[in-house]
């Protein structure tokens, strides 16, 4: 009734009836009764956009408590990338996809250098390769093995070429009437071919046997010299090498490393070489005094060039062979004046005598 009070106020105009007019009751009658219905319809539209502005509002409340929820969210997200707005959030987004990819990119590269080497220490071994190795230096490898390649197409299509030709001939030549004639040849070429081979088996039986004699023969038959200069050697190097020895039917001298590799002099260091050449002299010497009168022995700055481990060492062998024969020793060097002192005390003799000029 107060929504209907309110409009019939506001609507309501003055409507005269004055009953000596009674033609006009009917008229005012239906104004009223229009008014009625205008008032009746605009309560209702008024009740209607009531509801629709109640609706509104809890729509409105809703959205703005959605819209709180979606701040709050932003905000914990935000919090969660340790970003101070949507934009720096953005950027780190970027960032992160960016570092995504890159890590995809190098699994992706991990797994070609696995196929390419191998699991295990292969691919350790081609990532050290790598490492050691510039992206240009690469490039121009690619290049040099692309040109390389691009050659060796280009040999294949002409041995292809040539192939093709090749067997259009044997084509034509399995029809030609000497074909014949070539199987009993090429039966024949192959029944020499094996006799080749075994004369070639027992050829090269043969030259095995005799390298094994001569090898043989080189350790166990080696002149008298040869074999008191491998023992002042091998002394003096400390057992880094295993022999010395002159090869068959040659006048040349050479070592045997522990390996088992041949040495020639020209192979080894300037103060092994110098060894190698003292002990044949000390060979020479020891030889010469089997089968004649002692001679003195004369050196002059013999050990120069020797480190302080086999200087001692040859020093220890000078101090033996003056046992034997008289040895006069020259040098301007201090240390190797000690070298001698230091051998004679281990060997237990009487200590060298020492001239100083």
């Amino acid at each position: 009734m107060g929504h209907w009070s309110t409009s019939l106020t506001i609507s309501c105009r003055e409507l005269p009836l004055i009953l000596s007019q009674a033609g006009r009751v009917a008229g005012v009658a239906d104004d009223i009764i229009e008014l009625h219905r205008d008032v009746t319809e605009a309560a209702r539209t008024r009740a209607d956009a009531e509801k629709e502005l109640d609706s509104a509002q809890q729509d409105l409340t809703t959205r703005q408590k959605d819209q709180q929820d979606v701040a709050d969210q932003i905000t914990t997200l935000l919090k969660s990338g340790e970003s101070e707005d949507a934009d720096d959030f953005r950027r780190r987004n970027q960032v992160f996809q960016e570092r995504a990819g890159l890590n995809a990119t190098i699994s992706s590269a991990l797994e070609q250098m696995q196929r390419i080497s191998g699991p295990g220490d292969a691919l350790e071994a081609l990532r050290t390769t790598l490492a050691k190795t510039d992206l240009q230096t690469i490039r121009d490898g690619v290049r040099q093995c692309d040109a390389q390649l691009g050659d060796i197409d280009g040999r294949r299509s002409e041995l292809d070429t040539e192939r093709g030709a090749i067997r259009t001939t044997l084509d034509g030549l399995a029809g030609e009437e000497d074909s014949s004639r070539l199987r009993l040849e090429r039966h024949r070429l192959s029944e020499a071919l094996q006799g080749h081979a075994r004369e070639w088996t027992v050829r090269a039986i043969a030259e095995n046997l005799i390298r094994q004699a001569q090898s043989k023969f080189e350790r166990e038959r080696q002149p008298d010299v040869i074999r008191h200069a491998e023992r002042f050697f091998l002394d003096v190097t400390d057992g880094a090498y295993q022999g010395v020895y002159s090869p068959l039917g040659s006048s040349e001298i050479n070592v045997r490393d522990n390996a088992g590799n041949i040495r020639t002099p020209q192979q080894l260091s300037r103060g092994t070489r110098e060894q190698l050449f003292l002990a044949l002299r000390f060979g020479l010497i020891l030889e010469m005094g089997q089968h004649s009168e002692r001679l003195p022995v004369i050196v002059d700055e013999a050990l120069v060039n020797f480190d302080p481990t086999r200087g001692t060492r040859a020093a220890a062998s000078f101090i033996d062979l003056s046992e034997t024969n008289q040895v006069l020793v020259f040098t301007c060097h201090p240390q190797i004046v000690d070298w001698f002192v230091d051998a004679a005390d281990r060997r237990g003799v009487v200590e060298p005598d020492v001239v100083r000029i």
